[in-house]
């Protein structure tokens, strides 16, 4: 009776590890699909193995941004490595343009957040992100210095533009901002916060 069921767990191991194999194989086979078919001298191969990477991105996009929209845990970082970070520097290294409202909502702490360690120039890990997404970020950003008054948030969101562009090209992208718009309120914004940086740079 023992030797039967010794058999019986030893021939039920053996099928789940051949299961373990079988299914890591097949994973890794369907990962590299997209390859197989990119490398085709057919188009229609080809452009499956587009759409296949394509769809990975947008799954891996969506994931990334679920941690990045999660709950602020209590005392989490906000400049040290924490998952929704790690997920925000990667969104950045994607330059994913969808993750764009997401990423300025985080360039200042959320209550109850810990901000005791300094992270360098930006001053926030999805400032670092947004200068790497680039140009398809500025809009964006001018959009909030617009719609609010000077604020930590709008200095982040300038300190990224101004990372982005440079001086002389911000300043110029903020002045056709004001020339532009019709809303005075928006204008007024933004003028203040021109203001401000001259009067920074007059004093440094």
């Amino acid at each position: 009776m023992k030797k039967t069921n010794f058999l019986f767990i030893k021939v039920i191991s053996l099928l789940f590890f051949a299961a373990f194999v079988f299914y890591y194989s097949s994973a890794e086979a369907a990962n590299l699909r997209w390859l197989t078919l990119i490398k085709s001298k057919k188009d229609s191969e080809r452009r499956k193995g587009e759409i296949i990477v394509l769809e990975q991105r947008d799954a891996i996009i969506k994931g990334l941004l679920s941690v990045v929209d999660s709950p602020v845990e209590k005392n989490e970082s906000f400049f040290s490595k924490t998952p929704r970070n790690t997920a925000i520097l990667l969104l950045g290294k994607f330059r994913a343009t969808e993750a764009i409202p997401s990423l300025v909502k985080w360039l200042v702490p959320k209550e109850g957040q810990d901000t005791t360690v300094w992270a360098g120039d930006i001053n926030s890990p999805a400032g670092s992100a947004l200068a790497k997404i680039g140009l398809p970020a500025v809009d964006s950003l001018i959009e909030v210095i617009k719609s609010e008054k000077p604020s930590a948030l709008t200095e982040e969101c300038a300190q990224v533009i101004f990372r982005i562009l440079g001086t002389e090209l911000a300043e110029a992208k903020l002045q056709n901002a004001i020339a532009a718009g019709k809303d005075e309120q928006k204008k007024n914004n933004i003028e203040k916060y021109l203001k401000r940086l001259k009067s920074n740079k007059q004093d440094s």
